[in-house]
């Protein structure tokens, strides 16, 4: 088996803290809009980069919003696969989960992308 690849990068690029959140379920409030609710945040120390400005037409992103390259050890979901996404919050500011390359269960982390939410 390959070693965690993750925790090989944390030991030469600097890591950093921020907290993730992750997708409980949706509440409906009293005028009937969905609201999501999360888990208590966790900490977490990982990896996060800006996506180049000229990756952004490569990866099909919105040129409206900033994004984040994510790397952490935990399994997260998208909103392409439940009905909001997972989100991080990182130096003031919260991104949601866009896309992801969940290599959790083959080497225990994974790579998202996130837009900064508004």
């Amino acid at each position: 088996m390959i070693p965690n690849l993750l925790t090989t990068a944390l030991q030469i690029i600097p890591k950093v803290q921020f907290k993730y959140y992750k997708f409980k379920g949706n509440e409906v409030n009293n005028r009937g809009i969905d609201i999501s609710e999360y888990e208590d945040p966790m900490t977490i120390n990982g990896i996060i980069m800006p996506v180049p400005a000229d990756k952004y037409e490569e990866l099909n992103l919105s040129l409206q919003k900033d994004h984040i390259y994510v790397y952490m050890p935990r399994e997260v979901l998208s909103l392409r696969s439940q009905e909001s996404p997972d989100k991080v919050e990182y130096k003031g500011n919260s991104y949601f989960i866009i896309r992801i390359v969940n290599w959790f269960s083959y080497n225990g982390w994974t790579s998202c992308i996130a837009a900064r939410t508004e």
